[in-house]
């Protein structure tokens, strides 16, 4: 079940491949997003134990030196604690940061001023716990964001911020957080969210802010794109959620 909901959640097609299954250890290898402009992705190879679970980074997108700056900084990063789904989340949103890339691109980045942030949701049973979870995390990360109810599929929260670090700690928290309640009423974390996009964008002209963080039922895919639009993030919308995109 879990080895399933990895390959539907973090995988495309031929992105997952299961190289050994039994009751000892499990090995297989994922090619993971790692969000931004230049569709960048990691392979990794993770092999888990009932005791333990490692992981061999492998890509050629990286460099040498890039995959051991990776290794060293992700053996820094975990910690007993961290599960092999915590492991998919760092690479996910810190891999990027240690490709190798044109010094031109890394300066664009970097004037950019808006980093913004794409997620699907799983599901939200309880709205209001969820809502005000979410609200102080944007708080407390600087981040201006909608959780979006479209007609068909599950919920949206999109956002930006002025830093990329800020949208880094947005996703820590709403991994670490108990957001919602599971299907016996108990406070249970967002495991099973998938990041569509994380990385710089250029905002709309003439977007405006209202309100840090606020929850938007929509009854049209028309009033999806209007959210969008009022957060500057029109692009995001046309490239990840329009209807023909579902």
């Amino acid at each position: 079940e879990d080895l399933q909901a990895i390959s539907s959640v973090y995988c495309g097609e031929d992105e997952f491949v299961l190289i050994a299954n039994d009751r000892n250890c499990t090995v297989f290898t994922v090619k993971l997003p790692a969000g931004n402009t230049e569709k960048i992705s990691v392979s990794a190879t993770f092999s888990v134990n009932p005791r333990d679970w490692n992981v061999l980074f492998q890509d050629a997108q990286f460099s040498r030196n890039s995959l051991t700056h990776l290794k060293t900084s992700f053996n820094a990063w975990r910690s007993p604690e961290h599960t092999v789904w915590d492991g998919f989340n760092w690479i996910t949103e810190n891999a990027a940061s240690f490709l190798d890339r044109p010094e031109s691109l890394a300066r664009s980045e970097l004037q950019d001023g808006c980093f913004a942030v794409l997620i699907q949701l799983d599901h939200v049973r309880d709205v209001k716990r969820y809502a005000k979870v979410l609200r102080s995390i944007c708080d407390s990360s600087g981040l201006t964001a909608r959780m979006l109810f479209k007609p068909q599929g599950g919920p949206l929260l999109v956002g930006r911020a002025r830093h990329q670090e800020d949208v880094k700690e947005f996703l820590r928290a709403l991994k670490s957080r108990n957001l919602d309640v599971d299907s016996k009423g108990m406070p249970c974390k967002e495991k099973l969210s998938s990041v569509l996009y994380q990385g710089p964008v250029q905002v709309d002209e003439g977007c405006f802010e209202s309100n840090v963080f606020d929850v938007t039922h929509c009854r049209s895919f028309a009033d999806v794109e209007s959210e969008f639009k009022t957060l500057g993030l029109g692009y995001l919308y046309s490239k990840h959620v329009t209807p023909e995109l579902l």
